[in-house]
């Protein structure tokens, strides 16, 4: 096992390049690359900005990171955010604003130490984000991978006819989704070191130069509007590469929620990548949650600045470098320079990719956020799980992100109300050498929600009975539930003859002064018994 420096890297890994590591980032280079475009293309954004927030992701989160498997970039996750966002913003340049500001709330989440604040976010509700996410990529690249060049409004599908569709796009997306799909269920092929993708993107790309050298005149050919569209420079005029924000932007105040929304939803999705890969690293490697943030913040204000989309660990990409073998961050940083090698050096062959191929990665993509597995194992999780995860997915893809997910969180919350209130002791009743002893025991959580049930069922104990007031469970007693005991056993007790005992208590505060549960019996004068 690796064990940890301060600073989040292994002792034993510190400063070492491994040849593993170009491999791993050979690996997640080729993965990379297509998806940085497709999620570009269904953020409805600039497709170079996929591209950029790739090599920021690859290079500047990967060197300031201290996570030895997880790999920057777009992330299928923030296309239904990127998408909403700037439409609401009305130009990609007003989101760069956002993207910067985003990058500065995440460096202050990780200067107060937020990155433990995912052990108290509801599963059901991230999961419900991600299915709902899923499900909107499947939907708005469903369009493009039939050979349509603009996603279709609910509007559109009145007037859909396959007069507006490019046959060989539409055959090279339904063929790209099938081979996909087999590919992933024979072992052989799945385990292979060429990755789907690139096979699917590269034959794509050699179907359009062979149509565009050897049939030129042909009705197949593909059309630019169906093609990959990255900006061709010299090296010398990279600067015309890049995007830069409006910061005119500043005056709106839709900037500030794009912003909180995006630092929200790509650290929750970074700090739930990197806990889930922990789970399956066999190195179990632990990588430091709020560094990451101050990484993920310094990188989104370069990707901001540059034109880039919101970058995040991507649990795809992180998924192949450790399956690679990777032993340091420098497989993400290799990775993120063979990006910009392809960037500026073969752009025009980028540019012969159909976007129906990428179309068909994308959706592959979304069904495996919205996986019937997923779906499965929420509803066995109970109403509980499933409602809130339903709610959130539900509203998320018919209304819109921020709302879906604050009605979620509502719904979730109910949840835990109910069965705060519904749960909080258990009474259980035998006969003590004639005597009728009561035990009540209460519950992990004790809240003032449950303070009128317990009253009434104190108050209901038969004449001269025993009590034993039993806390061997609970954590958490409110202060509430405090002033009721002593009530009952300095009050309602001695009227009812009850002999009260204590067990648990001790772990918990002391209510008062004149109350000690688990220690000394209460004043004599309550009539009541002692501690047990």
């Amino acid at each position: 096992m690796s064990k940890q420096a301060p600073n989040g890297d292994s002792t034993d890994t510190k400063r070492r390049f491994y040849p593993q590591d170009f491999f791993s980032g050979l690996l997640v280079f080729l993965v990379a690359l297509p998806l940085c475009l497709g999620i570009a293309a269904a953020s409805e954004a600039p497709l170079f900005s996929g591209l950029l927030a790739g090599i920021v992701g690859g290079i500047v989160i990967g060197i300031l990171s201290g996570s030895h498997t997880g790999v920057s970039g777009p992330a299928a996750g923030m296309t239904a955010i990127v998408a909403s966002q700037i439409a609401a913003l009305g130009s990609f340049e007003a989101l760069l604003v956002a993207i910067v500001l985003s990058g500065v709330i995440q460096l202050a989440l990780g200067a107060l130490r937020a990155g433990a604040l995912t052990n108290y976010f509801p599963i059901s509700i991230v999961k419900g984000l991600l299915a709902a996410i899923g499900v909107i990529v499947i939907l708005k690249m469903a369009p493009q991978l039939i050979g349509h060049d603009v996603s279709l409004g609910i509007s559109d599908l009145k007037t859909f006819s396959s007069s507006i569709l490019n046959p060989t796009a539409a055959l090279i997306g339904v063929s790209s989704l099938a081979f996909l799909l087999v590919w992933n269920r024979i072992p052989r092929l799945k385990a292979s070191i060429i990755p789907a993708p690139m096979v699917v993107v590269v034959l794509g790309a050699a179907i359009t130069l062979l149509l565009r050298n050897f049939a030129a005149d042909s009705k197949w050919v593909i059309p630019t509007t169906h093609l990959v569209d990255v900006p061709v420079a010299k090296m010398s005029d990279l600067k015309l590469l890049l995007t830069f924000p409006d910061w005119s932007a500043l005056s709106s105040p839709q900037v500030y929620v794009a912003a909180i929304v995006i630092a929200v939803v790509s650290s929750l999705n970074t700090l739930m990548s990197l806990k889930s890969i922990e789970n399956i690293d066999p190195e179990e490697r632990v990588a430091p949650k709020n560094r990451e943030l101050f990484a993920q913040g310094v990188g989104n204000i370069v990707c901001g600045l540059v034109g880039a989309l919101p970058a995040t660990i991507v649990i795809i990409r992180t998924t192949v470098n450790l399956n690679a073998g990777c032993k340091t961050r420098y497989s993400a940083i290799f990775h993120g320079v063979l990006l910009l090698v392809c960037v500026l050096l073969i752009p025009q062959l980028l540019n012969a990719i159909p976007l129906s191929s990428l179309a068909a990665l994308l959706i592959v993509t979304g069904f495996n956020l919205a996986s019937a597995t997923l779906f499965r194992q929420m509803w066995n999780g109970g109403m509980n799980q499933f409602v809130p995860f339903i709610t959130t997915l539900g509203c998320i893809v018919f209304i819109d992100l921020l709302s879906g997910l604050m009605i979620g969180m509502g719904v979730g919350l109910a949840f835990v109300l109910k069965g705060a209130i519904q749960t909080p002791y258990s009474l259980v009743t035998d006969d003590d050498a004639g005597v009728t002893r009561y035990r009540v025991r209460l519950s992990n959580q004790v809240t003032f929600l449950n303070q009128a049930k317990l009253s009434k069922t104190l108050d209901k104990l038969n004449y001269g009975s025993r009590v034993i007031l039993d806390a061997t469970m609970t954590h958490h007693l409110d202060p509430c539930i405090e002033t009721l005991l002593i009530e009952f056993i300095t009050k309602t007790a001695p009227e009812h003859d009850l002999e009260v005992s204590f067990e648990g208590f001790e772990g918990l505060p002391s209510p008062d002064g004149s109350v000690h549960f688990g220690g000394d019996a209460v004043p004599p004068e309550s009539g009541s018994g002692g501690s047990s």
